[in-house]
């Protein structure tokens, strides 16, 4: 496996990704603080290529549906 293209994924309890990040070097304060944020969620988080990035982060469909804001709400 390269480390050419890795990214940090966060993953929640059903599998499925639900963040991600590109594992940069000049992003590492940014990358330190979402881990972080991830997990105090209860997330779990794996560094992937890209490849994995392309073929499983979707929409959930574990979670439910997001609607969107009523005219009150904005």
């Amino acid at each position: 496996m390269s480390d050419k293209n890795m990214n940090y994924v966060a993953r929640d309890t059903c599998g499925c990704i639900v963040e991600a990040i590109a594992d940069k070097p000049a992003r590492r304060d940014t990358i330190a603080e979402m881990m972080r944020e991830w997990i105090l969620e209860g997330l779990t988080v794996e560094r992937v290529p890209d490849d994995v990035i392309r073929a499983e982060f979707r929409t959930c469909p574990h979670q439910g549906v997001q609607l969107p804001l009523t005219e009150s709400e904005r």
